[in-house]
């Protein structure tokens, strides 16, 4: 399959100005960034109230842009390694410790520990082949590295139950370890992974990242998706 233009250029020509927000590692706020970046969003997307696939659910799909920060911890016994807050420092999503979780799983949690999605490692696969499931276990998508041999972040992903689709729904393409990340609904921007937090309530750190979600885009399935990046790029596939 086809491919849009790597996204290195066009996250500095999108974002040019979110290097200049206020203080050390930050950059503007949301409403910057929106203002900026109109015309970036999905197609029908601007702020307009319509919505993409909901595939976590529609209260997962926001109106307006979102900006998140992503806190891990290296090693957690608890039930809980990753701290995903909104700008106002609230709890948005929890993800299951690495040693707490059931080998080749893990679990995406709303802040009072409910399972909101489930992503699985398929054992016998080629590809890096990862399911994603409801609470109430249906298969909602499948993701998988695109090619066998990879330098940079490249895996897309399939709705539903069925991945022999040719074309993903999702493409994420970029450097993961580096956090320079692009994540592709069609031909346009969905998400993007940096190193810059858009807000000042939280201390950066190695372990810390921003995550911009674009208008109508489910935000429980993206943190999913970079959830299994990690396993994939960053651990191996649960060594």
């Amino acid at each position: 399959m086809s491919y849009p233009p790597n996204n290195n250029q066009g996250m500095q020509a999108n974002y040019t100005g979110m290097q200049q927000g206020p203080g050390q590692g930050y950059v503007q706020s949301p409403n910057d960034i929106r203002a900026q970046n109109q015309g970036s969003y999905p197609s029908g997307m601007q702020g307009t109230g319509s919505y993409g696939p909901a595939v976590a659910g529609p209260q997962y799909c926001l109106p307006q842009v979102s900006a998140y920060a992503v806190s891990k911890k290296v090693v957690s016994m608890s039930g809980g390694d990753w701290k995903i807050t909104d700008a106002t420092g609230r709890i948005v999503f929890k993800v299951s410790g690495r040693v707490a979780s059931v080998r080749d799983k893990r679990f995406l949690r709303d802040p009072s520990n409910k399972t909101v999605l489930r992503m699985q490692k398929k054992i016998v696969t080629m590809h890096d082949t990862w399911q994603i499931y409801s609470a109430a276990d249906t298969l909602l998508a499948t993701v998988k590295k695109s090619s066998l041999v990879q330098f940079k972040t490249a895996m897309d992903v399939f709705l539903g139950s069925s991945s022999s689709s040719k074309n993903a729904d999702y493409v994420m393409q970029g450097d993961f370890l580096d956090r320079n990340l692009t994540i592709f609904q069609g031909a346009q921007q969905a998400a993007l992974v940096t190193r810059q937090i858009t807000f000042a309530s939280v201390v950066v750190d190695k372990d810390n990242f921003g995550v911009t979600i674009f208008p109508g885009v489910d935000i429980a399935l993206i943190f999913a998706l970079i959830v299994i990046m990690d396993e994939v790029y960053v651990h191996h596939d649960s060594d």
